[in-house]
């Protein structure tokens, strides 16, 4: 009988690609398994990666390996009854079952991820994108191989996703929603990247490339906080003589705790919107970040730049770094955008706004209270938008934001017709004669 196990190739790499030597009737056999893994999340007892928050891809290279090892046990079943042992050139063609252009999709895309760079928070999309694949193949009880993918399949995927539905918790009531156009446009971006790069090798149809085979997007109608409403979430104190309006606890004990979540929710939101970083950096500023006066980060997203970006510190900001405030507690995203929405409803951020979208093929228009849609990102995009409304040229934005042409930047920023209007009333133009 065979032994397999895995081992890391170069352990004093960051990130190393996985071997996997077989013992077989006195012969070694060192076989390259294709898959990558970030060496501190290894366990060597168990030969497989270790299943924690901080690596989100842990479980999919585990299911790889699982399945490389299968494939092994079963060659070397057939040797085992051929009575056979093998050369290492005779392995190497029955490891190669497949032909080149019949490729399983799936596989290209994982091993896209093994040899990428890409930030955690970009890696996601990816991963999600092969979710849906896979839930497309479990559907209609098939394998998809890269030369399958054209402008057929596009429109059979795309019925496919409009009709997938989640569950979302409205006032706590659960609703039953489609996905949305812009959901859909990610998911295709995300395969046409994977598809563009394995046609350099593989038999990738050329309807990949046409016009109908597209990345649909529409312009999202999220919202902002203007200065004033942030004014009232930076004079709101949550206390005890308040916090009647978080909970329904009366134990002190409970309600200091909350008092000191919703201090840290409220600092770290409006570091966002003082900073206009996404939420990946804002809550991870400390100190630390502080130097000669300004703000230095290198962002999560757009590693490849290599580069800090630099931020002048703001009263609000300035005066959070003087509060004392403990930056060794952290808080999770998902967190923050539940008790941001609190903090924003109790300090009366309750204009009533209007959103359409595209959603399962349809247009839906919804009515909320402004607090309700209030999240991490409109941290990011309320600093974007009220520097652009004070005067900030758009260029020096960018160079915090990151985004690449002022086409992308204007779309980003939300102001409405009035606010326009008053920017405009400012401008020499309108006041000389």
């Amino acid at each position: 009988m065979s032994k397999i196990n895995f081992f890391l190739k170069d352990r004093n790499k960051d990130k190393t690609a996985i071997d996997a030597i077989v013992r077989f009737r006195g012969e070694r056999y060192k076989i390259s398994t294709k898959i990558s893994v970030e060496s501190k999340f290894w366990d060597d007892e168990k030969y497989r990666c270790r299943l924690v928050r901080d690596y989100s891809d842990a479980g999919m290279i585990n299911h790889r390996l699982d399945q490389f090892e299968i494939k092994l046990k079963t060659i070397f079943v057939g040797y085992e009854l051929k009575g056979l042992i093998p050369s290492k050139e005779q392995l190497r063609i029955d490891l190669s079952t497949e032909k080149k252009e019949g490729n399983r999709l799936s596989s290209v895309i994982r091993e896209f991820l093994d040899k990428s760079s890409y930030a955690i928070e970009t890696r996601k999309k990816y991963t999600t994108m092969l979710h849906w694949i896979e839930a497309y193949e479990k559907k209609f009880k098939t394998v998809l191989l890269v030369s399958d993918i054209d402008l057929s399949w596009y429109d059979r995927f795309k019925k496919f996703f409009q009709a997938q539905t989640y569950e979302k918790k409205v006032n706590g009531v659960a609703e039953k929603r489609h996905y949305t156009l812009n959901y859909w446009g990610s998911l295709i971006k995300c395969l046409k990247v994977v598809l563009n790069d394995a046609g350099k090798d593989l038999d990738v149809q050329d309807d990949v490339l046409d016009r109908k085979f597209r990345t649909e997007m529409e312009e999202s109608d999220s919202i902002y906080l203007n200065e004033s409403e942030l004014k009232r979430i930076v004079d709101f104190v949550p206390s005890l003589e308040n916090i009647h309006l978080f909970t329904k606890e009366t134990r002190v004990h409970n309600n200091l705790r909350t008092i000191e979540l919703l201090k840290n929710v409220k600092s770290r939101f409006l570091m966002g919107c003082y900073t206009a970083l996404r939420v990946s950096d804002f809550k991870r500023i400390d100190l630390s970040n502080v130097r000669d006066g300004f703000i230095r980060i290198k962002p999560k997203k757009g590693v490849k730049l290599n580069k800090d970006v630099v931020i002048p510190i703001h009263p609000v900001v300035k005066a959070i770094f003087d509060s004392g405030f403990d930056f060794e507690k952290k808080v999770y995203e998902q967190k923050i955008n539940d008790e941001i929405k609190k903090i924003c409803k109790a300090v009366g951020i309750n204009d009533m706004v209007s959103t359409t979208r595209t959603e399962g093929g349809k247009q839906i228009e919804r009515t909320y209270q402004k607090w309700q849609l209030v999240t991490t990102h409109t941290a990011r995009r309320s600093g974007a938008t009220n520097m652009f409304k004070a005067g900030i040229p758009s260029i020096s934005i960018m160079k915090i934001t990151g985004h690449r042409t002022e086409k992308s930047f204007l779309k980003y920023i939300k102001i409405t017709q009035e606010e326009n209007a008053e920017l405009l009333a400012k401008h020499p133009f309108f006041s000389t004669l």
